[in-house]
Formats: C-alpha cells, sequence, structure tokens
C-alpha cells in the first residue's frame, strides 16, 4: 500500500512540475471592480492546485499515524532551518490579516496559496529526485516559451478554456505590446497571464538548468546516470553476443549506431545548450525588462561566485558542482548571448524604445507604476500594522479606472500593504536568512537564482499576487534549498 502510494506521488509531482507554467482554471466566482471584470478579484480552482492537494492527502494518508501520535511532525519542526521560523511569522500575520480585510474568502485564497506553496518547498527540499522533477518543470517551461515563439510571430495568442489561455491581439487595448514606428507588436505571453510572468520563469529557468539539467558526459570513464546506463547496456549486450553470436552482434550495432542512438545522443550532449539558447530566444520574445535584468544579474553574480570559491582547501559537493559546471555555464552565457545578439538586430526597432524606456506606452506604464505605489503608501498608512488584507490591496486602491487597478509593482511593498509591517519584517528576515544560508552553503546557483528572484521582485508583484508566480516562486525555492532528509513529507 505505501509502495503504490509513493508511485501515485511520484506520478502527482512530476504532472505538477509540467504543467506548472499552465493555468488550467476553473473560475468560482470572476472578480468585478468598477462594473468590469478584475482578475485579482477572481476565486479560482487551478489545475495545479488540484495536484498539490491530491499530494497533500496521499501523504497525509501514509504518515497519518505518525500525524496523529504527535511526536513525529514536532520532531520534524525541530529540524528546521533558521529562515523557516520568520516564514512562519509572517504567515501568521497573514492568517490574521484574514480577518481585517474587505473581501475574507479573496484573503483566504491569498493565504492558501501562501500556506501551500511554502509547504511544496519544504517537502522539495527533501527530494531526493529533485533533478528529475526540475528537468520535467524545465521541459513543460520551454513549451510554454516556444507557445510564446509563435504567438509573436504570428502577432496572436489564441484563447483555450482548456489550457487557461486568453486571446491577446496587437489591435485591442490592453494587450501588452512594444509600440514602434513599424505599429504595435504583441510580447511573447506563452501559457502565462503576461509577458512579464513568461520572462521572469524563464530567466530562473535558465538559471536553474545550470544545475539540474544534464552534463555531457566526458569521453572516457563517463560517470553519472548517462555514463552508468551506457556502461550497463554494453555490458548486457557483450554477453548476448557471447550468448547468441551474430544475430546479438546486429543487435549491438543497431544499438549504438543506428538513428535512435544518435538522436539520443544528440540531445543528451546537446540538449541543455539548446534548451539555453532556444529559452534566451523566449526571453528576448517577452520583452520584460525586469526579466533581462534579472537573468543578466544572475549569471553575474553565478561567474562572480564561481571565481571567488574556486581556491578551496576543502571541496564540498556544492563547490564541486560550481566547478564542475563553470566551463559548460560559459557554453551555454556564449549561446544565448549569440541568439541574443542575432535576434537584437532583426528585431533592433523593437529593442530601442524598451530599452530607452521612451515613448507613449512606456511613459504611461512609469506613470501608473508611481500612481500605483503612492496609492500602496497611502493604503499602508491606514494599515500600518496587520495590513489591509491578502489580495485585498487592489480594492481599496485610489487608482482610476478601478476596472486598471493592480498591485503596487514592488513585492516588497505589496507585503507590507498587506500584510502589515510585522509582515513585512517576518519576510524581510526569512529572505535575508535564506541568502545567508545558501552563502554558507557555498551553493553559487542558489544565489544566482535568489539574486534573480530579488531583481524581479523589487519592479514586479506577480510573486506574490497571481496564483502562478506563487507557486512558481516557492517551487524554485524548493529546487534550490539545500538538501535536507528530514523535511516535511520526506521519506526518512
Amino acid at each position: 500500500m505505501i509502495f503504490m502510494i509513493d508511485k501515485v506521488v511520484k506520478i502527482f509531482i512530476f504532472g505538477l512540475a509540467f504543467i506548472l507554467p499552465w493555468q488550467t482554471r476553473l473560475i468560482m466566482v470572476p472578480g468585478s471592480l468598477g462594473g468590469e471584470y478584475s482578475e485579482y478579484g477572481t476565486l479560482s480552482l487551478y489545475g495545479t492546485d488540484i495536484c498539490l492537494a491530491a499530494i497533500i492527502f496521499l501523504l497525509a494518508a501514509k504518515n497519518r499515524q505518525k500525524i496523529f501520535s504527535g511526536r513525529w511532525a514536532v520532531k520534524r519542526l525541530f529540524f528546521q532551518p533558521a529562515w523557516f521560523w520568520p516564514w512562519a511569522g509572517f504567515l501568521l500575520v497573514a492568517s490574521l490579516s484574514i480577518l481585517i480585510a474587505s473581501d475574507q474568502l479573496l484573503a483566504f485564497q491569498h493565504w492558501f496559496w501562501q500556506a501551500a506553496g511554502g509547504w511544496l518547498a519544504l517537502w522539495l527540499s527533501g527530494r531526493p529526485d529533485r533533478k528529475k522533477i526540475a528537468a520535467v518543470f524545465l521541459a513543460g517551461l520551454l513549451l510554454s516559451g516556444l507557445f510564446g515563439w509563435a504567438q509573436f510571430f504570428f502577432q496572436s495568442a489564441p484563447a483555450s478554456k482548456w489550457l487557461g489561455l486568453a486571446s491577446h491581439n496587437p489591435a485591442v487595448a490592453g494587450a501588452s505590446v512594444v509600440e514602434a514606428a513599424a505599429g504595435r507588436w504583441l510580447r511573447a505571453y506563452g501559457s502565462f497571464d503576461h509577458p512579464n510572468i513568461l520572462g521572469g520563469a524563464l530567466a530562473l529557468g535558465w538559471l536553474l538548468a545550470l544545475k539540474y539539467l544534464p552534463r555531457r558526459p566526458g569521453k572516457a570513464g563517463a560517470t553519472g546516470a548517462t555514463g552508468d546506463r551506457a556502461l550497463t547496456t554494453r555490458a548486457v549486450i557483450n554477453g548476448a553476443v557471447i550468448n547468441h553470436g551474430p544475430s546479438a552482434a546486429i543487435a549491438r550495432a543497431v544499438i549504438n549506431h543506428g538513428p535512435s542512438a544518435a538522436i539520443a545522443r544528440a540531445v543528451i550532449n546537446h540538449g541543455p545548450t539548446m534548451f539555453s539558447g532556444m529559452a534566451a530566444a523566449a526571453l528576448f520574445f517577452t520583452f520584460s525588462r525586469s526579466a533581462w535584468l534579472a537573468w543578466l544579474a544572475g549569471i553575474a553574480v553565478y561567474f562572480f561566485l564561481a571565481a571567488w570559491w574556486r581556491p578551496v582547501p576543502r571541496e564540498t559537493r556544492e563547490t564541486r558542482e560550481t566547478r564542475e559546471t563553470r566551463s559548460i555555464a560559459s557554453v551555454r552565457v556564449c549561446v544565448a548571448a549569440l541568439v541574443i545578439c542575432v535576434l537584437a538586430l532583426f528585431y533592433h526597432n523593437l529593442l530601442e524604445p524598451r530599452l530607452a524606456a521612451s515613448g507613449r506606452l512606456e511613459e504611461k506604464s512609469k506613470m501608473e507604476r508611481m500612481v500605483g505605489w503612492q496609492s500602496g503608501i497611502n493604503i499602508l498608512k491606514n494599515h500600518l500594522f496587520l495590513g489591509a488584507g491578502l489580495g485585498n490591496s487592489v480594492r481599496l486602491s485610489a487608482q482610476e479606472p478601478a476596472a486598471y487597478r493592480q498591485p503596487a509593482h514592488n513585492h516588497f511593498l505589496l507585503i507590507a500593504i498587506e500584510t502589515g509591517g510585522l509582515g513585512f519584517l517576518g519576510w524581510i528576515a526569512f529572505w535575508f536568512l535564506l541568502a545567508r544560508a545558501f552563502w554558507r552553503a557555498k551553493n553559487a546557483v542558489a544565489l544566482a537564482v535568489w539574486t534573480g528572484l530579488t531583481m524581479i521582485m523589487m519592479f514586479d508583484h506577480y510573486f506574490f499576487s497571481l496564483h502562478a508566480g506563487v507557486l512558481i516562486f516557492y517551487f524554485v525555492l524548493g529546487l534550490i534549498l539545500p538538501l535536507r532528509p528530514r523535511a516535511f513529507g520526506s521519506q526518512n
């Protein structure tokens, strides 16, 4: 029975990792502001929520005796790292803010996203198969990025209720576009609600690939999963040749030199580099400046730390991985840079207004952000300690028209607005203790991803305000946290 539960849980976690970029959902209560639809007030049930709830239910059923005894949970609780406690304090303050929220059901939905996402991160930190989970997540993310390619090239984003896709047309007001002399160009949305979310996810995915995509096996003495499989295949075939003669020799020739083997070798050897180039192209088509900044800052931090930690007297697993991936990362950066340079030559007329932040739409965007920040600060003054309630800042915003209201475009300011000063202090302590944990572990990729997350959080709100952003935020955290066998829900 326990074996079957483990198998089903594995199916659900791989399914969750793959569909995480896709927003299939059932809208329970449409949000409304000023008599028009508002995404920020909508109550929905997502397909990813169902997968996550199934995982939690199955693990609870598996460990029901330990949970009811209380000793297992208390024992796990004592083994939580330092950053866990300020995050738990933030979650407690967020739960109290539900009581004073103007829309308590909406606040509870956002609280559930935070609680479930935090549990997911802790659980992933105890999974020994995180590399496979990350590879599946990156495959689903790349699929979303390729869909963004098609949207940009065809200048159309079709709707699909089964895939959770909304229709976007560059000629219609409200679509995210780049305005140039050639007209309005639709930015790549992928499977997300906004190009900035696709860009942020791709930037983080590109950095995660430095750690989790398989490395190219050496020419001699190959090690790791790929090398082991190759050695096992040779041993089996050699035994078959001895036992069965010429027929097995023909089989060996087909396996080692046939078309399928060539394709498999090409994917294993060059797949990560191809991912880097294709993801960089999709990132370019989003025209998301915050995502570009996060990607560049993450790469800079990674190479700086890889050089800083190079002479180590006693090598750890993390520093060994950093040393092994440094040269591979250089190749991937060169490939991504080449792709972006070629695209910049073709689309320089679209790139210039985004980089210069000039033009009608750019000025409008800057004005909306400034008004949003000022409105958020005014709300914070009236809800200083416990905030306005999770998800409720948009309802209290003074921006007009009401249907165009958005959360403040700063993750940290938004936390202060919706959970007050107490929640803000808890989150800041959690975030910097997390960075300290990565620094002590000498995990260059984790600190690069942390830097990318911080850059996005400085200029956008979706990691706190939107379902896809919240889950991706905690999922990525779960992949970069130090492996902890005593995490909640682990096999031990």
